[in-house]
């Protein structure tokens, strides 16, 4: 009798602190990683070049490079996967902020003002870092025939 009313009591306990467990959006940020602001404020392809990675101290090799938006990791083009020469980058498409962080805001989304735009700004941000133990998700070099 006592052992089933201490599974039961440590069964309500457990739930308790699972439904108590917020969820922030930040999952995807691992905490013994550093992570490289990046803002970006109109559409298109962004680069970024050995000499900016090397002013930073972000030099790693190529294939090592991972690139965060939104809380998810998009494709990049990384131009050497091994060490970088002089020439080397890695590049990005980009695009503004839009108004979909913004809907969480309206308790309807037909309330939201412009789903386009967002009511706070237009720069997005994106995050660089350096993950030598996951696959990336970068673009493969086209092949040449």
């Amino acid at each position: 009798m006592l052992n089933q009313c201490l599974a039961c009591l440590f069964v309500i306990f457990s739930l308790n602190l699972m439904s108590a467990q917020k969820i922030y959006h930040n999952e995807w940020i691992n905490p013994n990683q550093t992570y490289y602001k990046i803002k970006v404020h109109e559409e298109g392809v962004y680069r970024i070049s050995k000499n900016t990675l090397e002013k930073h101290q972000i030099m790693a090799e190529g294939s090592a490079y991972k690139m965060f938006f939104a809380g998810e990791e998009i494709p990049i083009y990384v131009s050497n996967n091994n060490t970088f020469a002089e020439n080397d980058f890695i590049e990005f498409y980009g695009d503004k902020l839009n108004g979909d962080f913004d809907r969480q805001l309206f308790k309807s989304p037909d309330h939201q003002l412009h789903q386009f735009e967002s009511l706070f700004t237009d720069t997005a941000t994106y995050f660089l870092t350096i993950d030598t133990l996951s696959k990336n998700l970068n673009i493969p070099k086209p092949q040449t025939i």
